[in-house]
């Protein structure tokens, strides 16, 4: 007869991610967006960070394809916030599956992103 192999997986996790800063990553996200008060200067990027967002757009990503790229380096918590603030800004757009740049867009100050200029605020 056959042979047959079964493996169940209780457990998978990245590689070289730290876990518990995601996970307070989009907590912090998440209360952010519900407009609850705190600090979120640990997801608040800067303006360089948000422009190295906005030039992986060049070719359109779904989230997860951004997040990954720049999970290890900025954290899930700036891609999230820099995906908002250019959203607002109308920089980039979602057609329900990816995000990419919108074509001829205006060039604009990042501080007319009602989000960037509370979180620089605080």
């Amino acid at each position: 007869g056959n042979e047959n192999l079964s493996i169940r997986i209780k457990d998978m996790r990245l590689s070289d991610v730290d876990e518990e800063k995601l996970f307070e990553d989009i907590r912090n996200s998440d209360s952010l967006l519900s407009g609850l008060i705190g600090d979120y200067s640990d997801i608040t990027p800067t303006r360089e960070e948000v422009v190295e967002v906005y030039r992986a757009l060049s070719a359109p990503k779904t989230f997860e394809q951004l997040i990954n790229q720049f999970l290890r380096t900025l954290g899930y918590g700036k891609v999230f916030v820099s995906i908002t603030v250019l959203r607002e800004l109308n920089l980039i757009e979602y057609n329900g599956e990816k995000l990419s740049v919108v074509k001829n867009a205006t060039k604009t100050d990042l501080l007319n992103s009602p989000l960037y200029k509370k979180l620089l605020e605080k």
